[in-house]
């Protein structure tokens, strides 16, 4: 009858315990690994595709163009500063009020103009004119930079004709209205049209 030989098992005992405690802290280490994968996103929470996840930043971040917010930048935000860059007359009446000529030698009207608050108040004058000017004709007074006080505010454009026999200045008409809306989507040029009159208001928006 053969002895069993307890040296050897308790040894093997010992092997198996210590591949079977290796083989746990392998697991272990690799469950670690994989709980702790790096994610790639945008890591800017301004963005519109902020990932909340992301641990590396994969330059994929997108904003709101200027003026919007909100989910799907539907927001319009109204602008902390609204300047008027430009005005251009786009047409004013052939003849005046009663039918006769602008100017008191027969020719046609010398345009000037005035940028008026709601008011009455004069906030900006241009101190060049256009002679003889045709009322179909595009006349563009430039380089006015007027900034609102706010950009709800009502304005008026006045258009004069500068008598260039006497000296003077006399009014032929104009328009007010409002350049912002909060659903206007930020338009460059603003149209002011009535009673014959036209101009193009040539904006820019600050926020």
């Amino acid at each position: 009858m053969a002895l069993f030989d307890f040296t050897i098992f308790e040894r093997n005992c010992f092997v198996m315990k210590n591949y079977f405690y290796l083989f746990l802290l392998i697991s272990f280490v690799g469950f670690v690994s994989s709980c702790n994968k790096d994610v790639s996103g945008c890591m800017d929470y301004t963005a519109v595709n902020f990932d909340p996840d992301a641990t590396i930043s994969d330059g994929s971040c997108a904003y709101c163009p200027d003026g919007y917010e909100g989910v799907g930048c539907n927001d319009q935000i109204t602008p902390s500063l609204l300047r008027i860059d430009k005005i251009v007359v786009d047409q004013f009446p052939a003849w005046d009020g009663t039918g006769g000529s602008w100017d008191t030698n027969g020719t046609g009207a010398d345009i000037t103009l005035e940028l008026l608050n709601s008011s009455g108040s004069v906030l900006y004058s241009t101190s060049t004119y256009y002679e003889n000017a045709i009322p179909t004709t595009n006349y563009p007074f430039n380089s006015i930079n007027y900034s609102l006080g706010s950009p709800y505010e009502n304005i008026q454009i006045v258009l004069y004709n500068y008598d260039t026999i006497f000296g003077g200045y006399s009014l032929m008409g104009g328009v007010s209205g409002q350049i912002y809306s909060n659903t206007n989507g930020f338009p460059s040029v603003v149209n002011f049209d009535y009673g014959g009159y036209k101009f193009d208001i040539h904006v820019s928006y600050y926020w």
